[in-house]
């Protein structure tokens, strides 16, 4: 059985061995990315995100598939016993990787009542990143939220699809 340090550290070798992979001979380079595609089951702990975080990093190497990586993004986010820290880096990456569904999710999220903290951070940005300038009506009201969280990471998601932010910003 894992302890909460065999999980710390565990997530910890998963990250280190990110940093090394690229070191790595090609036989030891196969065995890392199946510990990465074995890490991406296990949605109850923090190891498929960091897992995640890795793949994302190596997306554009020609060993790694970029939709395939996404896909896995989606499927975490897809699942509803992925914890929501780990949905919320799910997005994150799956946006960055340009998933067509991240957005939508997104907008999900924001307009579900109760939807947790972190899952709106995280589609907020997700909107700043991919979303369209349909989705200021969606943001601005964010920007007076109680919230300062909700505020900081709103604003910075108006800038990016605001026109007129962006005007103001290049004179």
């Amino acid at each position: 059985m894992y302890t909460t340090h065999d999980d710390a550290w565990r997530n910890y070798c998963i990250q280190f061995l990110a940093r090394l992979y690229p070191r790595l001979e090609e036989k030891e380079q196969a065995q890392v990315r199946q510990l990465f595609q074995d890490a991406l089951q296990e949605r109850q702990k923090s190891f498929s995100g960091t897992a995640l975080i890795a793949l994302k990093n190596f997306a554009d190497r020609p060993e790694f598939d970029r939709a395939e990586i996404g896909n896995a993004a989606m499927t975490l986010l897809r699942a509803p016993d992925t914890l929501p820290y780990i949905k919320a880096t799910a997005l994150q990456v799956a946006a960055i990787l340009g998933q067509p569904e991240a957005p939508v999710v997104a907008r999900q999220w924001l307009a579900t009542p109760g939807t947790e903290i972190t899952l709106r951070i995280s589609a907020i940005a997700t909107l700043g990143q991919r979303g369209v300038p349909g989705d200021l009506a969606i943001l601005k009201p964010l920007t007076r939220s109680g919230d300062t969280r909700i505020v900081t990471a709103a604003r910075a998601a108006v800038a990016k699809l605001d026109p007129a932010t962006l005007a103001k910003k290049a004179k």
